[in-house]
């Protein structure tokens, strides 16, 4: 996989039309390690876990307190820009304070649609894509919302069919660009679980194709009994197992946060309800080391949905994230994948 280019280069326009083969891009400066060399011990701090600020109020806190990385909503991206600040600045601010940009958030293009990913939170695909490219960012997260259409797949078959033929477009698309592209499961969508995810890039093929785990989704979803059955301490434990089965080389993003007991639906059990790693009953020990026996190499991001913050509040946000998700990797052991 292609390198992200100096942070030096030309500034790259919003329009994502003629976009540089990615064998063209330069190599990255001295001061800015390639983001496609994070390892399963470099933290990712999330734009969400801060409550959504702009990048360059994200990036000083992600230095301050030992992250590797930042995942960027694509939203914030262009608020930014249309500040004026340009590419080029935000990668030299991002390199100067040691980083590299991880994944953007995301695409969300309808199941089986065919047509290209609608506005989500603010950002079209057009949008995702060329503040991937802007910020020579490792990868972009994709989610595959429901299709409520009278022409929707309606079998699971259909789905899965429908799901790899929309992963293969936008990785198709996301490697004109030199980026990872990571399927996102989601158990109130239609593509449920990990399993599910990686039988669909198994059908894809494509060598920047691969799936994201969030430990949200997996421990709320089909794989720990969910919705079926109340997640238990033990159904949560089993779905570790299960992951640990897994072919963690097709994990290419990690995503962590903590969570009390279920509370009604889970879309809104997941967007207000998250804690940080520690702070809830999540197995998250359990959950990395399966991680790691499965030979996931991804890096690890702290994404916990946050409401706006204060300067203050983010900083000991910031600091907690790091501190207690740091505490997690070591007592999960070292890294013992191929």
């Amino acid at each position: 996989m292609n390198q992200p280019s100096n942070s030096s280069a030309p500034d790259n326009p919003l329009s994502s039309a003629s976009l540089p083969s990615p064998d063209n891009l330069p190599a990255p400066s001295d001061n800015q390690p390639p983001a496609h060399s994070l390892s399963p011990t470099d933290l990712v701090l999330s734009s969400a876990t801060l409550g959504f600020p702009l990048p360059s109020e994200q990036i000083p806190l992600a230095a301050k307190y030992g992250f590797s990385a930042i995942c960027v909503r694509t939203a914030e991206w262009k608020a930014e820009r249309q500040r004026g600040t340009t590419n080029q600045q935000l990668r030299q601010m991002i390199a100067d304070a040691g980083l590299v940009a991880a994944d953007i958030d995301c695409l969300a293009p309808i199941l089986g649609s065919g047509e290209p990913a609608p506005e989500f939170f603010g950002a079209t695909q057009d949008d995702v894509f060329a503040c991937a490219e802007g910020l020579r960012a490792r990868s972009v997260n994709l989610v595959l919302q429901k299709n409520s259409s009278e022409s929707a797949p309606k079998t699971k078959a259909e789905m899965m069919e429908a799901a790899a033929h929309d992963c293969a477009r936008m990785a198709a698309r996301a490697a004109e660009i030199g980026v990872l592209i990571h399927l996102e499961p989601v158990p109130f969508m239609d593509i449920k679980d990990a399993v599910m995810a990686l039988e669909i890039v198994a059908q894809v093929g494509h060598p920047n194709l691969g799936i994201q785990v969030d430990s949200w989704h997996h421990l709320r979803g089909p794989l720990a009994g969910a919705p079926k059955t109340q997640v238990t301490a033990a159904s949560m434990l089993a779905a570790c197992e299960t992951l640990a089965q897994l072919d963690g080389s097709k994990i290419l993003a990690v995503q962590i946060c903590d969570s009390g007991p279920q509370q009604g639906h889970p879309f809104d059990d997941t967007m207000k309800r998250r804690l940080l790693p520690g702070e809830g009953e999540f197995p998250l020990v359990e959950f990395v080391s399966a991680l790691r026996q499965a030979g996931c190499r991804a890096p690890v991001s702290v994404e916990v949905f946050a409401d706006a913050q204060t300067p203050e509040q983010q900083d000991h946000t910031a600091r907690k994230a790091a501190a207690q998700t740091r505490a997690i990797l070591e007592a999960a052991g070292s890294f013992s994948g191929g």
